[in-house]
């Protein structure tokens, strides 16, 4: 296992499922690993969407957990812009995020439009 794929695997499943047949699913052990400084964010979605997930999700973290997360994340990535969020290209051809919908939604805020990931690419398979 190399370092990559070991951190990977501290996300698998957290935000997907760890059926390799489930869109985005599977084991940090089903995909080869790279780093890739510069990841379009269109990747996942659009600018808006991400701002309107801000706006929608930054009152209620104030609220229920008594600090501003998003705020926070914000302020994080404009000192550290190089911590990478985990994801992986499925056989479906499309990208699904493993960790770092924090990032992704304050790097829209920074007007940013790429962003450092450990990316997975699923492994090809052949038939037995």
């Amino acid at each position: 296992m190399n370092d990559l794929q070991s951190i990977a695997r501290l996300y698998e499943g957290s935000l997907t499922f760890t059926n390799v047949n489930e869109p985005g699913g599977g084991r940090a052990s089903d995909y080869d690993w790279q780093e890739i400084p510069s990841l379009p964010l269109a990747h996942f979605g659009t600018k808006q969407m991400w701002i309107e997930h801000f706006n929608k999700w930054q009152p209620i973290y104030i609220e229920e957990l008594g600090y501003d997360r998003f705020g926070e994340m914000v302020k994080y990535l404009e000192t550290d812009p190089d911590d990478p969020i985990i994801a992986v290209r499925w056989s479906d051809g499309k990208v699904y995020l493993w960790d770092g919908s924090h990032r992704i939604s304050a790097s829209h805020v920074l007007n940013r439009t790429n962003i450092h990931a450990i990316f997975g690419t699923l492994k090809q398979t052949t038939p037995a």
